[in-house]
């Protein structure tokens, strides 16, 4: 990825926890995108929407 960040910045992002049973995922929970209850349609979970995400300034 080569991703280098920048004192200073602000770089959108979310953070998410999927749960499960051992042999499917029961629950999707991510920090700012709060419409990720989807967990039954493969497609959807993989997709990123960049607006639903937060952000994040790195420390100077």
């Amino acid at each position: 990825m080569n991703f280098r960040p920048e004192p200073g910045k602000t770089y959108k992002l979310d953070v998410g926890v999927l749960r499960g049973n051992g042999q499917e995922t029961l629950q999707r929970a991510y920090w700012s995108n709060k419409a990720s209850g989807l967990v039954s349609d493969i497609p959807s979970e993989a997709e990123l929407i960049p607006a639903l995400w937060g952000g994040m300034e790195i420390a100077k």
